[in-house]
C-alpha cells in the first residue's frame, strides 16, 4: 500500500514536471532568458515595495557595491528610483570610503546571483524533461533556448539531451540569413532587457566616438583626455565606451583595404545586441548582417561537431566521459568578445597616460577639479591600468565621493517627516551623480547631463 502510493505520488510529481516544462518553454524567445528576466523582475519587485528595510538584503547590496553596472542602470531606471536610490547609494559610498566595499563587485551582485540560480533550476528541468516527447515537440516549436543557454545546458545535461538540443541549434543556425539581420537574431543574442538602455546612452557614446575621429583623427591622445576631463564623468569609462563603439562602427564597414575579416566578427552577445540592432532596438543596422551570418556558421560548425562527437559515445563509462569532456572542451575554443578587447586596451591607453599627464603641473591642476576617475576603476586599476592607483587620481576620487557622499546623507535626512521644515536643493537628486561616482559604466561613460539628454531617465 506503502509504495502504491509512493509510485503514485511519483507520477504526479512527474506529471507536474512535465506541464511546468511545457508551459517554460511555449512562447517565443529563449525561454531561460524569459525565465532568468522574472525572477529579475519579482527579485526587484519586493525589493522596491519590501525588502530594502531588510538588513541582510539591503547588506547584500551594499557588500556588492550597488551591484554590477548592468543591475544597478536597472535599479536607477525603475519608478522607485527618487526614493530608493539615495537609500542604496549613501551605504555604498561611506563602505567605498572605509575599504570595505568594492564598487560595482559584479561577483558579489545578488541579481547576478538570482540570475544564476534561476536559470540553474531551468535548465535542470529542461535536462529531465526533454526525454519526453510532449516536451521536446513543445520545445522544438518554441525555437529551444539561445546559443549561451544552449552551451549551458550541453554542459551539464545526460549525452542524449545534449544532442537533441545542439542538433536543434545547429537546424536553427543554419537557418540565419545575411539579408535579413533579424533571423537568428534571438538565437544569438538571447532576450537582452538591458539593451534598450544600453542604446539610449550609446547612441550618444557612438557619435562621441565619430566626432573624435573626425575632429581629431584619433592623432591626439591627450586632447581626447583632455576634453574628457571637462565633462562630468569617468574619463577610463569614457574610453572604455568610445573604444567599443569604435569597434562596432568599424565592423559596419566590411569595404576598403582596412576592412574587418572573419577573425574580426566575434562578440559577445551585449555587443552582437548592440551592432545589429538601431538605436530604437529594431534589428536592421546596414552592414551587419555579415557578422550574423559569420557568428552563426562559426558556432553551427562548433555545435554540430560536438552532437557528431556525443552521439556515437562508446560504452564504456570512462572513454565516454573523457570524449565527451574533450567536445566539450571544443565547444568552448571560441575566442574572446573583440569589442570587450577594444574598449580594455582603450581602458589601459587611458590609464597609461593619466599616469603620464596627472605629473604635468597644468594638467595636475585640472585634474583637481573635474569629477576624476570613478570608484570602480579605481579600485580595478591594478588589473585593467597596471601597477598601483596614482596618488593624484586616489585622493581625488576619495574627495568627489566624499562630497557625493554627505549629499545622499542629506537626501535621506531631508525626506524624514521630522525635518520636514527645511528647504530641499540639488542633493534631492544627487543620487544620479552618485551613480557616475561610484560606477561610471552605469551610465556607458557619459556625464549625469548626457544621459538626460539622450532620455535615459524617460
Amino acid at each position: 500500500m506503502v509504495l502504491a502510493d509512493r509510485s503514485a505520488r511519483r507520477e504526479i510529481n512527474a506529471t507536474h514536471a512535465r506541464a511546468d516544462a511545457v508551459r517554460l518553454v511555449t512562447g517565443q524567445g529563449c525561454p531561460a532568458c524569459r525565465y532568468r528576466d522574472d525572477a529579475v523582475g519579482h527579485w526587484v519587485s519586493a525589493f522596491v515595495n519590501e525588502s530594502h528595510t531588510e538588513p541582510d538584503v539591503i547588506g547584500g547590496v551594499i557588500r556588492a557595491g550597488g551591484g554590477c553596472a548592468r543591475h544597478l542602470r536597472r535599479l536607477a531606471t525603475d519608478d522607485s528610483a527618487a526614493w530608493l536610490m539615495g537609500n542604496v547609494l549613501d551605504p555604498v559610498a561611506r563602505g567605498v570610503l572605509s575599504g570595505r566595499v568594492v564598487a560595482g563587485s559584479a561577483r558579489a551582485c545578488p541579481l547576478c546571483r538570482q540570475e544564476q540560480v534561476a536559470t540553474g533550476r531551468l535548465l535542470a528541468l529542461l535536462d529531465r524533461m526533454l526525454g519526453s516527447s510532449e516536451v521536446l515537440a513543445a520545445y522544438r516549436e518554441g525555437g529551444g533556448l539561445c546559443l549561451a543557454h544552449t552551451v549551458e545546458l550541453v554542459d551539464l545535461a545526460r549525452p542524449r539531451v545534449a544532442v537533441l538540443v545542439a542538433e536543434l541549434a545547429v537546424e536553427r543556425l543554419a537557418a540565419t540569413d545575411p539579408d535579413d539581420p533579424s533571423r537568428g537574431f534571438d538565437l544569438l543574442t538571447g532576450v537582452d532587457q538591458d539593451a534598450d538602455r544600453r542604446a539610449r546612452l550609446g547612441a550618444a557614446a557612438e557619435r562621441l566616438a565619430s566626432t573624435e575621429a573626425e575632429q581629431l583623427t584619433g592623432t591626439d591622445p591627450l586632447g581626447v583626455l583632455q576634453a574628457d576631463l571637462d565633462v562630468p564623468a569617468c574619463p577610463l569609462c569614457r574610453a572604455r565606451a568610445r573604444g567599443e563603439w569604435r569597434y562596432l562602427a568599424w565592423l559596419r564597414r566590411p569595404e576598403g583595404p582596412a576592412r574587418p575579416v572573419e577573425e574580426d566578427a566575434v562578440l559577445c552577445s551585449a555587443h552582437h545586441h548592440d551592432l545589429v540592432t538601431s538605436h530604437d532596438g529594431v534589428p536592421g543596422v546596414p552592414g551587419s548582417g555579415w557578422v550574423t551570418t559569420v557568428t552563426a556558421r562559426r558556432h553551427e560548425g562548433l555545435l554540430a561537431g560536438f552532437a557528431r562527437s556525443t552521439a556515437t559515445l562508446p560504452r564504456d563509462p570512462w572513454r565516454s566521459s573523457r570524449r565527451q569532456r574533450s567536445a566539450l572542451a571544443r565547444l568552448h575554443l571560441a575566442p574572446g568578445c573583440r569589442a570587450c578587447r577594444a574598449g580594455r586596451t582603450a581602458v589601459a591607453r587611458t590609464g597609461a597616460l593619466l599616469c603620464l599627464a596627472v605629473d604635468d603641473a597644468s594638467i595636475a591642476k585640472r585634474y583637481a577639479t573635474c569629477q576624476g576617475v570613478c570608484a570602480r576603476c579605481a579600485a580595478d586599476w591594478a588589473t585593467t591600468v597596471g601597477g598601483g592607483t596614482p596618488p593624484t587620481v586616489a585622493d581625488r576620487m576619495r574627495a568627489v565621493l566624499g562630497l557625493v557622499g554627505f549629499d545622499l546623507a542629506e537626501l535621506n535626512r531631508k525626506t524624514s517627516w521630522t525635518v520636514r521644515y527645511e528647504p530641499k536643493g540639488v542633493e534631492m537628486g544627487s543620487w544620479r551623480p552618485a551613480l557616475a561616482v561610484l560606477d561610471g559604466q552605469v551610465l556607458g561613460g557619459l556625464g549625469v547631463r548626457e544621459a538626460v539628454e539622450q532620455g535615459f531617465w524617460q
